[in-house]
């Protein structure tokens, strides 16, 4: 995964303001945009793209400055940093740089700026990509369980995912169950899972629909769920204490 699959997912959106913008201006642009910062050039946009930034613009310093200095230009209180990634980058290797910095200025492979990437764009496309993996491993972890917890047989934990929701169905399992759950129903959501699954771990296939995983852990954790029979414990003989008998309304009550 590189950040050009980032900015692919969130789009090439690119915020900028001019260096002869006022510092009022470039408040009103942020707030109107919801950004907390943004790159600072010196023209506009020519084919979607820029060749330089001057420096970048920061919400939360210039709100201090605007009563005072609203009308000056951006360039005399602009951040100097260069906040930068070229998109052709391993996302991995720049997950926590772009956590702690307020905004990315992303490069083509021709160098020039096209797009702005911002920390919630980051937070949106990890758990994009997580979701999906969590919700099919939890799946599969819910299933497998609760087969074990029916028949307390441990190779249930190596079987592959399909073999497991053949192992439910089968008689042995699905008349311990007590599932009230239609059982054609349920097959064909688990069904679906394993589908899914096989083409998301097997076959890289990244599309997804994460909502019917959604659906699916829901029916499946609420119906999946083993409750032990207890079995009726002795009746425990009272605690009793020789200095009781000084006070036998004390040992009524216990008893």
């Amino acid at each position: 995964i590189k950040v050009k699959d980032l900015v692919s997912f969130v789009g090439t959106n690119f915020y900028y303001v001019q260096t002869t913008w006022t510092i009022s201006k470039v408040v009103s642009y942020l707030v109107k945009h919801n950004i907390p910062a943004c790159p600072v050039t010196h023209s506009e946009l020519k084919e979607e793209v820029v060749g330089r930034i001057r420096g970048y613009a920061i919400l939360n310093n210039l709100t201090s400055k605007l009563k005072v200095y609203g009308e000056r230009k951006i360039e005399e209180v602009m951040e100097s940093s260069k906040w930068e990634l070229s998109d052709d980058q391993y996302l991995v290797d720049k997950i926590s740089a772009l956590y702690r910095k307020p905004v990315f200025a992303i490069t083509n492979s021709r160098n020039k700026y096209y797009a702005t990437i911002f920390q919630k764009d980051v937070a949106r496309y990890l758990h994009h990509i997580s979701s999906r993996f969590m919700f099919l491993r939890e799946i599969e972890i819910k299933l497998t369980g609760f087969i074990y917890s029916l028949n307390q047989d441990e190779s249930v934990y190596n079987l592959q995912l399909m073999d497991k929701i053949e192992l439910l169905f089968s008689d042995e399992i699905w008349n311990r169950a007590k599932i009230e759950f239609d059982k054609d129903m349920l097959k064909k959501i688990l069904v679906e899972c394993c589908q899914i699954r096989n083409k998301y771990f097997h076959y890289h296939d990244s599309n997804v629909d994460v909502k019917i995983l959604k659906k699916s852990w829901n029916i499946i954790k609420r119906e999946l769920f083993y409750i032990p029979s207890k079995e009726a414990e002795p009746e425990e003989i009272p605690f009793y204490d020789e200095s009781l008998k000084e006070h036998p309304e004390i040992v009524k009550h216990l008893l």
